[in-house]
């Protein structure tokens, strides 16, 4: 084992958080060392958020064209060439990663590719080359969780979508959180028949109840067929379809099943360490505000560890541990609470705050509505505190996506309903339903 030049800290994991974190700690004249197993940008790039949203706009555009072509407004339905979607996709992921890299040389960041392994004195290897960094910062992500069930490897992942190089005919879509929802409305939209199973009373876990209640309605609306309380017992096949049986002992067959039953963070490397770092609930690595570990020494962000598993979090994290490390300055990490979110449904759902006990919304048909008749609904809903001032927000609708970050901000200074009383948005458009309520 060939001992190296020791940096001042190492990263494992070249994601969102890997990223932000090194890029900042060079700047800020720290001696760097990322090592990554695959290429940089992690999950949200190469695998997650971006070849995601990618699709959903088609999809969101085929389904506004069909809309037209059945109102006899256009003629000739669109069909989906997936090949060439695929290359698109490919090739913007690919300018990403490559400015990554840029990003990186510029910063002054050492990087090495390959499998790290962590020894029990927080010394990093790969192949022969070993580290004593000062600091070890995990940035692992998280990668697609497995079903212990019979037949499970004849199920995809969704790690597995993005590779898909034709359009499924058939798809049942295991588990109904946000990744599982985004699937089934985004290939129902392409033209796939698409059936949602999921192993509670619930979709869109983690969104309140009554965005919840949208969205199933609108996934029933625009064809996607929905099972809630079953769950998957086994897989197996027939030729070129995949039989799934459910727990209830009915059988649901398609040509592809796509298992979205939640994430697993990619803490494994640090198995060789006695004590082992204490972990969440989530499985995620449990932090204080200075994203410590129980190891001394041993630092975790992004998506291993347990904070919002969203990409701008993962970012302000390594950015900010970054500065609480190598600067003088001792920023506090981001307030969960004013992160919004977004579930890229059709139309898709936003949500920013303290939602509990939002289990209703307000439902509207937009002027978009009577021209695109999809059958589906938006909505929004409001939750204040007992002055007055706004406390979460949660809406569904075309624009949502983009809404809900500008609401975010509000939350964060939570305005009295007579202050927002006091400002008005554009007419004709959705922002009006809430902006004008007296709620």
């Amino acid at each position: 084992m060939q001992s190296q030049s020791q940096p001042d800290a190492i990263v494992i994991g070249g994601g969102s958080a890997g990223l932000a974190f090194s890029r900042r700690a060079a700047q800020e004249g720290a001696d760097v060392l990322l090592i990554e197993k695959d290429r940089l940008g992690g999950t949200c790039v190469n695998r997650g958020c971006v070849p995601k949203k990618m699709m959903w706009k088609i999809a969101q555009t085929l389904t506004s064209i069909r809309s037209l072509e059945t109102e006899k407004i256009v003629s000739g339905a669109p069909a989906v060439c997936f090949k060439r979607m695929q290359q698109l996709r490919d090739d913007r992921i690919g300018g990403i990663v490559e400015s990554f890299q840029d990003d990186m040389k510029e910063a002054g960041v050492r990087r090495i590719t390959g499998e790290a392994t962590v020894h029990p004195d927080l010394s990093v290897s790969v192949g022969d080359n070993q580290w004593s960094p000062a600091r070890l910062i995990i940035a692992t992500g998280a990668r697609p969780s497995g079903l212990d069930i019979p037949g499970a490897g004849l199920m995809a992942d969704s790690n597995d979508v993005f590779r898909w190089t034709a359009l499924p005919e058939s798809l049942v879509v295991i588990g109904a959180g946000y990744i599982g929802c985004e699937m089934a409305a985004i290939f129902n939209a392409f033209g796939t028949d698409v059936t949602l199973v999921s192993d509670t009373d619930e979709i869109l876990t983690g969104f309140s109840a009554g965005s919840q209640a949208v969205a199933r309605d609108n996934l029933d609306a625009s064809g996607v067929r929905v099972l809630t309380g079953v769950k998957p017992r086994e897989v197996t096949r027939d030729g070129d379809t995949r039989i799934v049986t459910l727990s209830d002992g009915s059988t649901l067959s398609g040509t592809h099943v796509l298992n979205a039953t939640g994430r697993t963070p990619n803490t494994d490397m640090l198995r060789a360490l006695d004590p082992a770092p204490e972990t969440a609930d989530s499985g995620a690595l449990s932090i204080n505000d200075r994203f410590e570990t129980s190891v001394p020494g041993l630092y975790a962000i992004g998506d291993a560890a347990d904070r919002l598993p969203l990409t701008p979090v993962a970012t302000a994290d390594g950015e900010t541990l970054a500065r609480q490390l190598y600067t003088d300055e001792m920023p506090e990490p981001l307030a969960l609470d004013h992160v919004a979110t977004t579930a890229f449904v059709m139309p898709p759902v936003g949500e920013v705050g303290k939602l509990s006990g939002l289990e209703k919304l307000h439902r509207f048909s937009s002027l978009e509505d009577s021209i695109f008749r999809t059958g589906t609904t938006e909505a929004w809903g409001l939750v204040r505190a007992e002055d007055g001032g706004l406390k979460g927000a949660a809406l569904v609708g075309h624009a949502a996506a983009e809404s809900i970050s500008w609401a975010a901000q509000v939350t964060m200074t939570a305005p009295s309903r007579t202050g927002m009383n006091r400002a008005r948005g554009v007419h004709p458009s959705s922002a009006e339903e809430p902006l004008n309520s007296n709620i």
